[in-house]
C-alpha cells in the first residue's frame, strides 16, 4: 500500500492534481491510503475510487513553523501519529503546495518514515527563490533555512516539470532523487469559447485560490482600477470562480468598482471550472508565483486568450511577447482594454502547443506515476 499525507488546510489545483495521482496509483500500481484532515477528506473521496482508505490527521498547522524548525513542540505528536498510519506502507509521499510549506509535518512525515523503514518522497509544484517571493530580512533566512532543512531530510522528491527539478538540484547541495510527473489535462471539450455578440460584455475569467500575493489578487484589484478610469472602456463582466482567504477584500472591491462598464459574478469552487470558463472570452492570470498553471492549459485547449506577466511556470505554455512585463498594472488593463475593444472580431480557436498535447497524454502520465510507484511492485502484480 502507498501512503500519501494531504495536510493542508485548502484545496487547490495542486491537491486536484495529486487526487489524479492517487487515482493512477490505485488503478495501475496496488491499493493507497490517504492521511488527512477530514475537510480534505471529503474533497478528496468526491475524486478517488471507493477502495481508497482514508486516515483523518489530527494534526493542524500552525503560524511560523518554519523559524521554529526542529523546536516545534508539536514536531513529536505529529510523527506519533504518521508512524502509525503509515506503517506498512510501500511508500510515503507528502503532497505540499511548495517545498516549505507544512513545515512541522513535513519533518514529522520525514521522521516517521525513518523510524518504520518507509521511503518517503515529497511531492511539490514549484520551488522559487527569495527573490521571486518579495522576502527580505528575517523572513529570508528563515525561508532559505526550512528549505535546507527540507532537502536534508528527503532524499526522494517528484514534481510537475523539469523547471523545478533542475532548480531543487541545483539548490540541494547534494545527490537527490528528483522525478517528474507533469500534470494530467482530463477534460473533454464539448464547446468552445464563443465570440461575444455584438453590444454584450465581453466576459472575462478568474480562477483560482482567492490569495493576495501568490494569486496577486491585490495586482488584480489595482488593474480593475486603471480599466474603471479609462475613458470608452467596453462593456466587461468579470467572472471569478474559486474562493480563498482574501474574497471578502475582492468582493468589497468589486461592489467599489460596480457600475458603467464594469460587472462581477462570483461562483465559488467548483469541482470543474470547464462549463464556466467556456463560456467567457479570456483569461487573466495576475499570479507573481505559478508551478505550471493547468487553468491556463484549459482556457487554451477552450481557445481562450491569456493574461498573465512573464512569471516562469506561465511561460511553458504562453509565448514570451505575449506575456506582460512583471508587475506592470496599468499594461495590464491596457491589454484586457484593448482586447475588449477588438474581441468580437477574434475567432476562438485552441492553441497548438507541444506541451498542451503532452499534458492531455494519459499514456504518458501512466508511465511516469508507474515509473514512481511501480518500481519495487512485480510487473505481473500490477493492476492492467
Amino acid at each position: 500500500m502507498h501512503s500519501f499525507i494531504v495536510g493542508s488546510s485548502t484545496f487547490g489545483g495542486h491537491e486536484m492534481m495529486a487526487a489524479k495521482i492517487i487515482r493512477e496509483v490505485t488503478d495501475s500500481v496496488g491499493p493507497v491510503r490517504v492521511i488527512a484532515p477530514p475537510a480534505q477528506i471529503d474533497l478528496l473521496r468526491e475524486r478517488l475510487p471507493s477502495g481508497a482508505d482514508f486516515v483523518p490527521l489530527q494534526h493542524q498547522e500552525r503560524r511560523f513553523e518554519s523559524l521554529s524548525g526542529y523546536l516545534n513542540p508539536g514536531l513529536h505528536a505529529a510523527s506519533r501519529e504518521l508512524r502509525t498510519a503509515i506503517r506498512d506502507s510501500a511508500s510515503l509521499t507528502l503532497v505540499n503546495g511548495g517545498l516549505t510549506a507544512n513545515h512541522t509535518l513535513t519533518h514529522a512525515a520525514a521522521r516517521a518514515a525513518r523510524r518504520e523503514g518507509v521511503p518517503a518522497w515529497v511531492y511539490y509544484p514549484m520551488l522559487h527563490d527569495t527573490r521571486e517571493l518579495a522576502l527580505g530580512g528575517l523572513r529570508s533566512i528563515g525561508y532559505r533555512a526550512a528549505q535546507r532543512r527540507v532537502v536534508a531530510a528527503f532524499s526522494g522528491f517528484t514534481t510537475i516539470d523539469e523547471l523545478w527539478r533542475e532548480r531543487l538540484l541545483a539548490r540541494a547541495g547534494r545527490p537527490l532523487d528528483v522525478r517528474v510527473i507533469h500534470n494530467l489535462l482530463d477534460f473533454e471539450v464539448t464547446s468552445r469559447a464563443a465570440r461575444p455578440k455584438p453590444g454584450a460584455p465581453v466576459r472575462l475569467c478568474f480562477v483560482g485560490r482567492f490569495d493576495r500575493y501568490q494569486k496577486g489578487l491585490d495586482l488584480l484589484i489595482e488593474t480593475l482600477q486603471h480599466l474603471r478610469e479609462k475613458p470608452g472602456l467596453k462593456p466587461m463582466q468579470w467572472v471569478f470562480v474559486g474562493g480563498g482567504p482574501d474574497e471578502a477584500a475582492l468582493r468589497e472591491a468589486c461592489d467599489a468598482l460596480a457600475g458603467g462598464s464594469l460587472t462581477f459574478e462570483f461562483h465559488g469552487w467548483q469541482r470543474s471550472a470547464i462549463g464556466l470558463m467556456s463560456g467567457c472570452h479570456a483569461l487573466v492570470l495576475p499570479s507573481r508565483l505559478e508551478g505550471v498553471p493547468t487553468v491556463v492549459a484549459e482556457a487554451l485547449t477552450l481557445g481562450l486568450p491569456v493574461f498573465a506577466y512573464a512569471i516562469p511556470g506561465a511561460d511553458r505554455m504562453l509565448e514570451r511577447d505575449t506575456l506582460i512585463e512583471p508587475f506592470d498594472k496599468a499594461a495590464m488593463a491596457e491589454a484586457i482594454a484593448d482586447f475588449a475593444e477588438e474581441a468580437a472580431t477574434r475567432l476562438a480557436l485552441p492553441a497548438a502547443s507541444a506541451y498542451l498535447d503532452l499534458l492531455r497524454d494519459r499514456g504518458r502520465f501512466r508511465e511516469e506515476v508507474t515509473a514512481v510507484y511501480g518500481a519495487d511492485v512485480p510487473p505481473k502484480a500490477r493492476r492492467q
